[in-house]
């Protein structure tokens, strides 16, 4: 739970490390370890799911992409 909110953070609310290291009140480092821990999580997660070997690792690659690709799509508010 706590590595999907740092994950909506960074990749769609597009947070830097220190505006994710101030809006969940610890140090900036703290911040870049959960964003590895929870991109690593994620990983394994789809690996688990995949049918193809290396499918998961494609996908985590174009993860930033793919996150600007569908915020491009919504419609300003």
């Amino acid at each position: 739970m706590e590595g999907q909110l740092v994950l909506e953070l960074y990749y769609w609310e597009e947070l830097s490390m220190a505006e994710l290291s101030e809006v969940l009140e610890i140090t900036r480092s703290a911040a870049i370890n959960r964003v590895h821990r929870a991109r690593a999580a994620l990983r394994d997660a789809l690996t688990t799911l995949a049918d193809a070997p290396g499918l998961a690792d494609q996908t985590i690659a174009g993860f930033d992409t793919w996150a600007a690709e569908i915020r491009g799509r919504l419609p300003e508010s």
